[in-house]
C-alpha cells in the first residue's frame, strides 16, 4: 500500500484515486479485501471527498482554507 501513497501524493481526488485504482494491476500477492479497504480508506483522505458524496468546487476551497 505505499505504493499508493507514492503514486498519489499527499493531494488527490476520489476520481483521481479511483482511475488509479482500475488502471493499477492486481498488485500481485495482495489479497483483494485488502486492496478494497484501502481504497476505502484513501478515498476517506481525498480532499473532495465528504462522507459519500463529492464536495462541490466551493465546498472544497473551504476545506481547503480550514485544512
Amino acid at each position: 500500500m505505499e505504493e499508493l501513497r507514492k503514486r498519489l501524493g499527499s493531494t488527490f481526488t476520489v476520481a483521481e484515486l479511483a482511475d488509479l485504482y482500475a488502471s493499477s494491476p492486481d498488485y500481485g500477492a495482495e489479497p483483494a479485501w485488502l486492496i478494497d479497504a484501502a481504497f476505502g480508506r484513501y478515498a476517506r483522505e481525498a480532499s473532495d471527498f465528504a462522507g459519500g458524496r463529492r464536495l462541490s468546487d466551493p465546498e472544497r476551497v473551504e476545506r481547503a482554507r480550514v485544512d
